[in-house]
């Protein structure tokens, strides 16, 4: 008899529970769908966001072969405002890769190569630059080099390539554009 009358509150215990259960998962459904929908509209009626890098570059300084300031190569033709006096193919050089946001080039003894980032009011910042370990007579050239690299925060785009600016505003290279083979 015991097992019966347990059998009977067991019975009514579940069916008791899952008339609650119904209930409220009825409500929970409905607020989830609605909650769902009120997401979805909301989704579909923002705009998407671009990010857009704006180059302050005078319409006189469009630059020449239509080419992009990240994607081409430069040499350094004045370091902290001491000209380089070598002919462009032994001076340091620049070689941006704007998809990659990478730099490589020689550096004066070693090749070297850094990442770098874009921001907004002409800013750029260069990663701590790698490079191979050649032994030459005259490293003041390359440490100063890799040094100011370093150091550059922002950039200016002029007729003839781009000026590369320290924390204060100073510039650190002077950069040229490569005559295009």
């Amino acid at each position: 008899m015991q097992n019966n009358k347990e059998n009977g509150t067991l019975c009514a215990y579940r069916t008791l529970v899952k008339q609650v259960y119904n209930k409220h998962m009825k409500k929970n459904y409905w607020i989830i769908a609605i909650f769902s929908a009120l997401v979805m509209m909301s989704c579909a009626s923002t705009k998407p966001q671009t990010a857009k890098l704006e180059l302050v570059v005078n319409e006189e300084l469009t630059l020449q072969h239509g080419a992009d300031l990240f994607s081409c190569e430069y040499y350094v033709s004045h370091i902290s405002g001491v000209e380089i006096a070598l002919t462009p193919n032994e001076c340091p050089t620049l070689d941006f890769d704007s998809v990659a946001s990478r730099v490589a080039g020689y550096a004066g003894c070693n090749h070297y190569f850094c990442n770098y980032k874009l921001s907004d009011e002409r800013g750029i910042i260069f990663t701590e630059p790698g490079a191979t370990m050649m032994a030459c007579p005259n490293m003041d050239m390359e440490l100063a080099f890799l040094r100011a690299i370093a150091s550059v925060r922002t950039y200016e785009a002029t007729k003839e390539g781009l000026n590369l600016q320290n924390e204060e505003g100073d510039t650190v290279l002077t950069l040229l554009r490569k005559e295009q083979k």
